[in-house]
């Protein structure tokens, strides 16, 4: 697949630009206005210029410290991942071009842009921030899954955030390096921590891929970034060094973090890589004729992380489901309004009978920043008693219609 060549060239990035000191509040305002543009704006041309103008201004930013903890939120058209050491961000976004602008389902290509911003310890023990531009391969080779990439040669893709756990999740990983050679000339397995990275590719009208790839800095050359690793076991001999999977421009395909079962009788939940298992629509077709073929089948498949340092795959898995830590959030949060509002329901009943005490209670209760346990084992107390007491009164109030000689039937509503 032909990249665009010419929109944008990263040498001039890496000449000094001298712009003003502006407060990050404008600049993130002139940033938001550019990646608009290059997002959505009708003409190609446009879009390229605009795109210069962002890159420069954004890598000019991500080179003042104090841009290290801003957060970007009004920047809606890129993706900016921390790592979970906070040792690195990643910012990636993407040109579109469509041939036909007034056409949804038409031939629209795709071209990726990406800025790391480190921050280094130098050998003085001074902090850098540094800015390392990551250039689109010109076209994706075959056999990219088993290749080892940098920044200058990108695999291309927008990176997302997983479901579960960090944005970019860090673990020590345990390959064979075929640069380093034990005494007796075999392939030494060596150790290093590297970062995981899922992102999504538009590639062509007829397909789209999602990845999982991993990423370390050089430890010779602290601008360069290197890309995979021979760490995803998809059969028990031979490693790739990314996973790919590609699909149907109109199919959905989920890749994300989630949980399965696990262990002995599945008691255990394991949180893993889960991703739809593709196949084609036709039962019994072994051979897939077309990409346009390929899509989600219902069943899941996983990579699961080892102890032993690699990725393994998993067929079939079940998936278990989990709230996120923001779904956890929200729902505490809920939780919290709930047992408020159940509060001050008692409260107005407590007044309605006249008990000062109850509502004494209530009100130093809801001094409360939280309300825990102790305080929903309060409400069902309480509310047991309030039922109570209202099945009291309705009895009370029957026993004296009845000495009233009046009787309500429980049939019809009418009196006899």
């Amino acid at each position: 697949m032909k990249r665009l060549i010419g929109i944008l060239s990263f040498c001039v990035f890496l000449t000094s630009i001298s712009f003003a000191q502006n407060s990050m509040v404008e600049v993130e305002r002139q940033l938001k206005t550019l990646a608009e543009d290059i997002l959505n704006h009708p003409d190609l041309e446009h879009k390229k210029t605009q795109n210069k103008k962002f890159s420069r201004l954004l890598i000019e930013t991500l080179k003042r410290p104090e841009s290290y903890t801003y957060d970007f939120d009004s920047l809606r058209t890129v993706s900016v991942l921390a790592a979970e050491d906070k040792t690195f961000r990643i910012f990636t976004w993407q040109i579109e071009n469509r041939k036909d602008p007034n056409q949804y389902y038409g031939e629209t290509r795709h071209y990726f842009f990406g800025l790391v911003q480190r921050k280094y310890v130098n050998e003085n023990r001074e902090t850098e921030y540094i800015v390392i531009p990551l250039i689109e391969m010109q076209e994706i080779p075959k056999g990219v899954e088993n290749m080892l990439l940098d920044n200058t040669n990108w695999l291309g893709g927008l990176y997302y955030a997983p479901k579960y756990g960090p944005e970019i999740p860090k673990e020590t990983m345990k390959y064979y390096d075929p640069r380093q050679r034990t005494s007796k000339g075999a392939v030494k397995r060596v150790k290093s921590d590297y970062y995981i990275l899922m992102g999504w590719n538009g590639m062509d009208e007829t397909s789209n891929m999602k990845f999982v790839d991993v990423m370390t800095f050089d430890p010779k050359d602290k601008n360069k970034v290197i890309f995979g690793v021979n760490v995803f076991y998809f059969d028990p001999i031979y490693a790739k060094n990314r996973a790919l999977f590609r699909y149907s421009e109109y199919a959905p395909f989920s890749l994300n973090m989630g949980y399965i079962k696990k262990g002995p009788f599945n008691w255990n939940a394991k949180r893993v890589i889960v991703y739809d298992h593709l196949g084609t629509p036709k039962a019994g077709q072994q051979k897939l004729t077309t990409i346009w073929e390929m899509g989600p089948d219902g069943s899941y498949d996983a990579l699961e992380f080892k102890s032993g340092g690699f990725f393994e795959w998993r067929k079939n898995v079940e998936v278990v489901s989990r709230l996120t830590n923001q779904e956890l959030k929200a729902s505490a949060e809920n939780q919290q309004k709930i047992l408020r509002g159940r509060l001050a329901e008692i409260k107005r009943l407590a007044k309605v009978y006249g008990d000062e005490e109850m509502m004494a209670s209530i009100e130093e209760i809801e001094k409360k920043p939280s309300l825990g346990k102790k305080t929903a084992r309060f409400i069902r107390q309480q509310e047991k008693t309030l039922a109570q007491r209202q099945d009291e009164m309705s009895q009370r109030e029957k026993d004296r219609l009845n000495d009233a000689g009046i009787n309500l039937s429980k049939k019809d509503g009418k009196k006899k």
